[in-house]
């Protein structure tokens, strides 16, 4: 069995539906563009590695094995660009905005030097692939090398973050740096074997470990919030739940009336199987829309509760007038809302230090010091 073309298939598909994921929850948002740009280069580059794998001719191997560098070159790129976005919070510093602007131009020219005959030398049977290319000229080991160097550089900015955030931002940045590492760590086994470097399990299995990293990065996007595109993904589960079985359901009938009725009308199995699906697709999409309505309603039902929470806690702030009932209420509402059996309120200015407790106690009980020292 062809690992090498099969775990880049599944890749493809993998890295496709998770670029299909973030962009269509928030097509506006900078972050979400560049995250769906990167895996948009993935997947470019794993289809074209399967294309290459699969192939029976040497001339299409040798096509794909160029094209292939198209997205072996906006990789690195776009993972340090979506890097320096996710660290900046939206935003990247001038010093940083050149140093991608660079790395693009190094992108582009790699981009076109991979068309170049020389770039891969040739195609030959290797390791049960069909035709498995070589490396060409120089401009080719430089490519490497500039891959793996921006690809350590994203890898290191992405775990100084891990190390020092703090909270859910520690949480988003240990899947994100751990399952980047780990799916790189995979991916690689693409140019040792290119170089005659066979380590099992890395070959044949290595590539599969991109896939892995999506399952796990799509994790981290549900539980820590990493891009909050929970909506997209249930819609698009939903749409897959209901159309897959009308879809598919008519085809395996027609499929099976074509073999149960040989000496019938021609294919009539299929006729059978269009008219079904062209009834049953309105219906599934009346279906889409009222589950994925409810779905949605449930999803944003905490949502609008803190929202009403936070109109009411506006509402009610009006009418105070002293410092006091302000914390009060303040406190209050903190300890209802988040759940909590002790909650205070630390207030600073330049002139004087106040610690303000909960109503029974005020003023009697402080802060604990550990938490002071933070605030501070």
């Amino acid at each position: 069995m062809n690992h090498f073309a099969i775990s880049a298939a599944v890749t493809a598909v993998a890295t496709l539906l998770l670029a299909f994921f973030v962009i269509s929850r928030n097509t506006k948002s900078y972050l979400y563009r560049v995250f769906a740009l990167y895996s948009f280069s993935i997947t470019l580059w794993s289809a074209c590695v399967a294309v290459h794998g699969f192939a029976r001719e040497e001339l299409l191997a040798l096509v794909a094995a160029h094209l292939l560098h198209i997205g072996a070159s906006l990789i690195p790129v776009t993972f340090i660009h979506f890097v320096f976005v996710f660290i900046d919070h939206g935003e990247i510093s001038g010093a940083r905005k050149k140093v991608l602007q660079g790395l693009y131009a190094i992108a582009l020219f790699f981009i076109v030097v991979s068309f170049f005959p020389a770039f891969v030398s040739t195609v030959a049977p290797r390791y049960g692939i069909p035709f498995l290319m070589y490396p060409g000229n120089l401009l080719y080991h430089l490519s490497v090398f500039y891959f793996c160097t921006c690809v350590a550089y994203g890898l290191y900015k992405m775990f100084m973050e891990y190390v020092y955030s703090k909270g859910i931002r520690h949480n988003q940045m240990k899947y994100l740096f751990w399952s980047s590492l780990f799916g790189y760590i995979g991916g690689l086994s693409n140019y040792l074997i290119i170089y005659g470097i066979n380590i099992f399990p890395l070959n044949p299995y290595g590539t599969y470990a991109v896939t892995i990293y999506v399952i796990i990065t799509a994790y981290a996007i549900t539980r820590y919030h990493l891009l909050d595109i929970r909506i997209a993904i249930s819609r698009t589960v939903t749409f897959l739940l209901i159309y897959m079985p009308i879809l598919s359901i008519p085809f395996f009938m027609g499929y099976w009336i074509n073999r149960l009725w040989k000496g019938g009308i021609g294919n009539i199995g299929w006729f059978f199987a269009i008219l079904l699906e062209a009834i049953l697709a309105p219906s599934g999409l009346y279906f889409y829309l009222k589950l994925q309505k409810k779905i949605e309603r449930r999803l944003k039902a905490k949502k609008l509760e803190y929202l009403k929470t936070m109109e009411d806690f506006l509402e009610e702030v009006k009418h105070i007038r002293g410092l006091n009932d302000l914390v009060d209420l303040v406190v209050a509402e903190t300890k209802r809302i988040m759940d909590v059996e002790k909650a205070w309120v630390y207030l600073v200015n330049s002139k004087w230090t106040e610690q303000i407790t909960n109503p029974e106690n005020k003023f009697e009980k402080e802060i604990p010091g550990a938490l002071i020292n933070h605030l501070r």
